[in-house]
């Protein structure tokens, strides 16, 4: 379901605050534009082989339609078994460099356990169409890494053909200093993480107080963030796709597969009416935002299921104003609020083609996705 929040500014050290948002949506092409779109997918899959990954992604890619089919794919953290030297003769960059060039896909391929004799740790391993790109090594201290960061190579940042993007593993995001160092550099950030599993734990808690801290990261430095993690019983499930004005996140903890697109403007920003919030409200210091949630989901692994069955949910910017009326549309992948006038002051893009939506009660629309196919 989707949530539009809009919420006091937060401050964190080293960060200047930025203007306060008009007194009511515009309509200026340079902020409203999504501009490129960039499909990004979390396949969170419990570890396996090498050649099983290579099985799974191959048949998930292949399922996809191909103007919906993700151009960057990041697995969880912990998700390759093969330990050993992240390098190019690696079992998981052999069998996954090919599937990297057939589809034309950047892979961020979770983490291995790598041990080249002189350091052992967590360290990812980079693909895309021309092969191996690099590695990025962990540089938080963990129960498979160390914090000595200067055996670690620095910032993780690779050239690829959808620009650049950065990888930070679970806990590095959640160092302030990590985060703004990478997010200066890319316009994407790739997160593997492994959040551990409690049997006894909350999905919504868990996921609530990662995403609000990468909501307001991502709004404040205008980055995207694409979080892997492993679903239980491996991990908590909290994958998520981050932009600086939307979340994208899955059904529940064991959803194997969340796709996205993020849009690509870096002026873009979601300009509404303030909303009215009270103390207790848990979505705060993230901005004004829309949050499209799975409601319905196909079957694991099958993006074209996605395609056909998937119910989402976007709230209503906007009813009457005194200054003018905003109303939705759909429009192929997007929905797009406009005054009256048919300026656009918002747009939202979808996973795929939206075939209905109808409003609901509590101010949200239901989106039906259009039934898959080339």
């Amino acid at each position: 379901r989707a949530e539009e929040t809009s919420c006091e500014e937060g401050s964190v050290s080293g960060i200047v605050e930025g203007p306060p948002a008009p007194s009511g949506p515009t309509s200026a092409p340079e902020v409203v534009a999504p501009g490129v779109a960039v499909r990004a997918a979390a396949l969170a899959s419990m570890p396996r082989p090498a050649p099983a990954w290579a099985r799974l992604l191959r048949g998930t890619l292949q399922s996809c339609p191909a103007e919906e089919r993700p151009r960057l794919v990041v697995l969880p953290e912990g998700a390759v078994l093969e330990r050993g030297t992240c390098d190019g003769g690696h079992p998981i960059v052999r069998e996954l460099a090919p599937i990297a060039a057939e589809f034309d896909v950047v892979i961020v391929a979770g983490t291995m356990v790598e041990d080249d004799g002189d350091w052992s740790g967590n360290t990812s391993a980079v693909i895309d169409a021309t092969g191996f790109l690099g590695r990025y090594r962990k540089r938080t201290e963990s129960a498979f890494s160390g914090a000595d960061r200067a055996r670690h190579g620095g910032p993780g940042i690779f050239d690829t053909r959808i620009g650049k993007v950065g990888v930070l593993i679970c806990l590095d995001i959640e160092d302030d200093a990590l985060l703004r160092e990478t997010a200066a550099q890319c316009a994407i950030i790739a997160n593997p993480a492994h959040i551990p599993y409690v049997p006894q734990g909350s999905w919504d808690i868990a996921v609530g107080s990662t995403q609000r801290r990468l909501e307001w990261w991502s709004s404040t430095l205008g980055v995207h963030i694409a979080r892997c993690d492993l679903p239980p019983p491996g991990g908590m499930g909290c994958s998520m796709l981050v932009a600086p004005c939307e979340t994208f996140l899955a059904q529940d903890a064991r959803a194997e597969l969340l796709c996205g697109p993020l849009p690509m403007n870096p002026s873009r920003r979601a300009h509404a009416w303030l909303a009215t919030r009270i103390r207790t409200e848990q979505l705060d210091n993230c901005g004004t935002r829309l949050l499209v949630r799975a409601s319905k989901l196909g079957t694991w692994g099958d993006l074209a299921a996605v395609a056909e069955g998937q119910l989402i949910a976007a709230i209503v910017l906007s009813s009457d104003r005194s200054s003018g009326a905003v109303s939705c549309r759909a429009e192929g992948s997007a929905l797009h609020w406009h005054w009256d006038s048919g300026d656009v002051v918002h747009s939202l893009l979808l996973p795929q083609p939206v075939a209905a939506m109808q409003a609901e009660a509590d101010s949200s629309l239901l989106i039906w996705g259009a039934a898959g196919g080339a």
